[in-house]
């Protein structure tokens, strides 16, 4: 695709260059910034591409930052959804915590505390095990699940606020985003 710069003034071409698409140019980009890790071009040379268009080595790096920590911040926040979601442990049993269970357990927790739970009143684990509580054991099933919701919402805004302190293309694209969950 041709771009072309006009002069709004008197309307003739200032320039015409090719626009590629985001992907292509950030390609490109990483191939540029490859390049110049690996020593084949130095900091302040280009890399010719098939399209004739230079791009300074060094410099490309600089703008894959942003996209780069933008695309890991989004899987920081699908990787918390995805444990949020996976349940959570309390007694040795594993409950569901995806948002509809977690608004009944809660449910059942304010509830209890009003009432004498019935001696037949319990909740399901994820495996589908009937587990018998009483008014203490649906608070503390409420607590272990907000105490879940906690650690891991601490876990996702550290690990977005040491990709937020990264500068270097390589410490990024190096990030971590599985570990420590």
């Amino acid at each position: 695709m041709i771009g072309t710069l006009y002069n709004k003034i008197s309307g003739e071409v200032i320039s015409q260059h090719s626009v590629q698409s985001v992907q292509s140019m950030e390609l490109q980009l990483t191939e540029d910034y490859h390049a110049y890790l690996w020593g084949v071009v130095g900091p302040d040379e280009y890399v010719n591409h098939n399209n004739g268009d230079p791009v300074v080595a060094a410099k490309a790096a600089v703008l894959l930052i942003p996209e780069k920590k933008a695309r890991i911040n989004e899987q920081i926040n699908h990787r918390y959804l995805v444990k949020w979601r996976s349940g959570f442990n309390h007694n040795g049993h594993t409950y569901q915590s995806d948002e509809t269970s977690m608004n009944m357990i809660v449910a059942a927790a304010a509830q209890a505390e009003r009432r004498v739970p019935q001696p037949d009143e319990g909740w399901m684990t994820s495996n589908n095990v009937w587990v018998p509580m009483d008014a203490v054991g649906f608070s503390d099933l409420a607590t272990s699940l907000h105490t879940h919701t906690k650690r891991l919402f601490a876990i996702k805004t550290a690990k977005k606020a040491a990709l937020a302190a990264l500068t270097d293309l390589q410490e990024i694209l190096d990030f971590d985003v599985d570990g420590g969950w």
